[in-house]
């Protein structure tokens, strides 16, 4: 499964591929500045986003 996190102005700061079956996932986000992104997880084909505040 790919996860991206983006920046409200649409720059990718992270992407990985995750195994198939992992409910759970721990993402090191000490190298992105505050800010407000969009965490992007394709599952099934299906597009799950939601947002991740930094401060």
């Amino acid at each position: 499964m790919p996860l991206e996190i983006y920046d409200i102005y649409g720059r990718r700061w992270h992407s990985q591929v995750i195994p198939a079956g992992g409910k759970e996932k721990e993402i090191d986000v000490s190298a992105l500045p505050p800010g407000m992104y969009v965490v992007r997880v394709v599952i099934e084909g299906q597009t799950v986003s939601g947002k991740l505040v930094k401060e």
